[in-house]
Parts: C-alpha cells; sequence; structure tokens
C-alpha cells in the first residue's frame, strides 16, 4: 500500500503560477470561515507523470567497473575514458536521486535529505486546514469529543487569520479605509490585492529562506518582522504548523500528528511553490 501510494504522488512539475498560488490561498482564505465545509482545492499547478523505471526487459545503464580502474591500463586514452564515464555516471546517479526527492509532491513526513533537496530548489509546500464535513469525521473515526475539539481549533485558526490580516492590511490600506469595517471576505480580498505594495528588496527570495529553514540550513527568522508581504507569505507558508499546534491543545500531540498524515496533509488546499530566483538573494547559514 505505502509502495503505491508512494508512485501514485511521484509527479515531475512542469508550470507552477505564483498568482495561481496565491489566488488558491485566496480562495481557501475565503472559505475556511464558511458556514459549511470548503471544498476541496487541488494543487495548483500543471504537471505531467514523472518518468517510471525502465520498462520490462530493458536493462539500466550500468556504472563503470570500479575494479578496471585498478588494473594496469594498456592505453591512457582508455584510462581517461573510464574515468569520464564512472563522473558523468555518478553525476547523472546523482541528478536522479534529486529528482526523485523533490518529484514525489509530500506535504508530511518528509526526511531530512528530502529537506536539503527541497532547500536547493525553493521548494516550499503546506496544508491548510478546513472544516470537516461528517463523512470526514467518520473516516477518521473521531468521536463527538474530539469532533468538538478539531472544530473549536478550526474556528480558533480562523480567528488568529482574520486578526493577521487584519493588522497586516493596516499597514497598506488607504488613509480612509476603515479596516475594522471590513468583513472577513472583504479583509482577504483587499489584502491579496495589495500585497504587490507590501514588498521590499530581497522579497522575491523569500521562499529560499523558509525552504533553507526548514532544512535546517539557516537560522530561522522572526515571523513578526520583515515587509507585509514576507510576514504574509511567511503565514501562508506556516499555516498547516500552526493549526496543529491548535489541535494539539485539544487533541494531543499524538493524535494530531496521525489525523495531519492520514491525508497527507490537512484536508483542505494543499499548495506548493519552487524554482529559486536566477540571481540569488540570499545564502544558508555557515556551518
Amino acid at each position: 500500500m505505502a509502495v503505491e501510494r508512494s508512485k501514485l504522488a511521484r509527479w515531475l512539475p512542469t508550470l507552477l503560477g505564483a498568482g495561481a498560488a496565491l489566488t488558491v490561498a485566496a480562495l481557501y482564505e475565503l472559505g475556511v470561515l464558511g458556514s459549511r465545509p470548503a471544498p476541496e482545492i487541488a494543487e495548483p499547478c500543471c504537471a505531467e507523470p514523472r518518468e517510471r523505471a525502465p520498462a520490462p526487459g530493458r536493462e539500466p545503464e550500468r556504472m563503470p567497473d570500479r575494479t578496471r580502474l585498478d588494473a594496469e591500463p594498456t592505453d591512457r586514452d582508455d584510462l581517461v575514458d573510464l574515468v569520464e564515464q564512472l563522473e558523468q555516471s555518478q553525476l547523472r546517479e546523482k541528478m536522479l536521486a534529486e529528482q526523485v526527492v523533490t518529484g514525489e509532491v509530500r506535504f508530511t513526513g518528509l526526511s531530512q535529505a528530502e529537506l536539503e533537496a527541497m532547500a536547493r530548489h525553493c521548494d516550499v509546500r503546506t496544508d491548510f486546514p478546513v472544516r470537516l464535513a461528517p463523512e470526514d469525521f467518520e473516516a477518521l473515526d473521531l468521536g463527538p469529543d474530539e469532533q468538538a475539539g478539531y472544530d473549536r481549533a478550526i474556528v480558533s485558526f480562523a480567528e488568529q487569520e482574520t486578526a493577521l490580516y487584519r493588522q497586516l492590511y493596516r499597514e497598506l490600506a488607504p488613509p480612509e479605509t476603515n479596516v475594522d469595517a471590513l468583513s472577513s471576505s472583504e479583509l482577504r480580498t483587499a489584502l491579496v490585492r495589495s500585497l504587490g505594495r507590501g514588498k521590499q528588496p530581497g522579497d522575491e527570495d523569500i521562499r529560499r529562506a523558509i525552504a533553507e529553514e526548514r532544512a535546517g540550513l539557516r537560522t530561522p527568522s522572526d515571523p513578526n518582522t520583515g515587509s507585509v508581504y514576507a510576514r504574509y507569505t511567511r503565514a501562508r507558508f506556516d499555516a498547516g504548523d500552526r493549526f496543529a499546534e491548535l489541535l494539539e491543545r485539544e487533541l494531543g500531540e499524538s493524535r494530531t500528528r496521525e489525523l495531519r498524515g492520514a491525508f497527507d496533509g490537512w484536508k483542505g488546499a494543499r499548495v506548493r511553490e519552487f524554482e529559486c530566483p536566477e540571481a540569488p538573494t540570499s545564502t544558508a547559514d555557515p556551518e
């Protein structure tokens, strides 16, 4: 079962629009406070199946035998060719391994090797929680008390999101705007539309910083500092973890981890953004 799931989860992304990801986040934010469960939202990227293992009957390319390099060479050119073949094969092996790591679109249970490979590609993934439908509670075997705990956590999460976005929008809103009078949906729409004015130099590299922080390659930054754009982006990418903290208070750490893993992330919007800027503006902390 785990093998089949792993195979089904492996995709090679070919296109990812940052605007599309932002739209998905906005749609989620508008739905999380709704009176009914928000609909499932697909991952905002276009993808095609990643190349599978060699077809039956096709022999995988083999690396040169290392023992041949230790033998007495009959020709210097032959030795050079063998070394080059070995180096090229090792390089292909490394690239393939990294492609496998970064090409598997999973959102939970990521290994250190996966996190480091994701950091090299500025690959950041997040899972947004939503209200669960009765059939979801049943599928997760949540009793009445746990259902009530989940509902309390999602309400607290939504209230925190609204308070955060109201605070951020105050810094961008025109002077005549009564930010406190805006409804939750109006607030979120206004904030998303205004984010361009909240960017500062270096913000284009925010995903690199987050990916490196998650891999332990950089000291985590204070999420309450930086530009409006940076604070919003960090809050959006940190949504799954922030909800987990709230749910842990209701159901405990073990049960929360179990529920989050059941759907490979919270049942709701799942967002993945990757590809680093051509000219990096930040580096990992030195060891």
